[in-house]
């Protein structure tokens, strides 16, 4: 008989002081970058979008939005929480970006 366990939801990302999602080991710090626009910084590895464009999408998967002034706080067990807030420019790229996240024109 197998045994399928998930492993324990270690990280996870708040918007606002209200749980946003959760992952194990590194997902959750990932996520936590994107939304941050860490990962999109010059320097880093190419993504195929921009950050406004990934926080539209997400905006869409998470059934969520996204406003200037917003927290975003990545907490791991038993380390110090990360917390960072979205800017009017950030935000400001989620309506140039959507059309191409949501396939054109509605």
């Amino acid at each position: 008989m197998s045994t399928n366990v998930r492993p324990a939801i270690t990280e996870r990302v708040m918007l606002n002081g209200k749980f946003l999602i959760g992952g194990t080991e590194g997902t959750g710090r990932i996520i936590f970058k994107n939304l941050s626009g860490e990962n999109f910084q010059p320097g880093r590895p190419a993504f195929f979008q921009t950050h406004g464009q990934y926080l539209a999408q997400m905006q869409h998967e998470l059934g969520c939005e996204f406003a200037e002034g917003d927290v975003i706080t990545l907490h791991i067990a038993g380390q110090d929480q990360q917390e960072t807030t979205l800017t009017a420019e950030q935000i400001s790229g989620i309506n140039s970006g959507a059309q191409a996240v949501c396939g054109g024109a509605q």
